[in-house]
This record gives structure tokens, sequence and C-alpha cells, in this order.
């Protein structure tokens, strides 16, 4: 804290890597199953967290903080399981709407279809 413990700053950095993600993945009826859990990849993440604090404004019986906090993350597919194409973590509207994760792309890509 600076300027008699009125101001301060902080910042996070990070960058970490999962492997074997569990997921829950799709498999054909003909299976006997709808579902099955597989560790189905590999993720990279990194971001950054920065923020300050400060009391501008104190008195007698008055006090006034204020916080500001900006952060930036970002997650990539490095690696999925064998077999496994893409992990689809949310279908709507018959399948016209996916929120979906590929190899080598952001998670969280959105396709829409509007034919």
């Amino acid at each position: 804290m600076l300027f008699r413990n009125r101001i301060g700053f902080e910042v996070t950095w990070y960058n970490s890597r999962t492997v074997d993600q569990i997921v829950q993945l799709s498999i054909p009826a003909s299976s006997g199953a709808m579902t099955k859990l597989v560790n189905a990849g590999e993720l990279q993440s990194n971001g950054l967290e920065m923020g300050i604090h400060a009391i501008p404004l104190t008195g007698k019986k008055f006090k006034w903080t204020s916080q500001l906090n900006l952060s930036m993350s970002s997650s990539k597919v490095s690696k999925l399981a064998s077999g496994v194409k893409n992990i689809v973590f949310y279908e709507a509207e018959q399948n016209a709407l996916r929120i979906v994760a590929e190899e080598g792309e952001r998670v969280g890509n959105i396709y829409v279809y509007h034919g």
C-alpha cells in the first residue's frame, strides 16, 4: 500500500497445463449407453489479473473504499485423446447452437447454424 495505506496494487500472472481432462462424451445409443467418461485431452491456460484498490475519502464517520479489477484469460486445447474429434459442452435448438472444444483451438468456440 502507498500514500499512508490508501492506494494499493496487485498483479497476478499464471500459466498452467491440465492433462487428462475428464469429460463426459456422447456415444451411439446402439452401444447400450448414452455417454461415457474419458480422459479426453490437454489444456494450456494463461492469464493476467491486475487490480488497484484505494481509499479516496475518509472522515470521522465516513470511509469511501474503491477497487478496480481487470483480468484476461485464455485456454487452448493442446491435444485431444485418440478418436476424439471435439468435445461438445453445450447444444441447443436441435444442434443449431453448439459450444465446442477442438484441438488447436480456444476452449468454448461457439458454432451457430443459420440455415
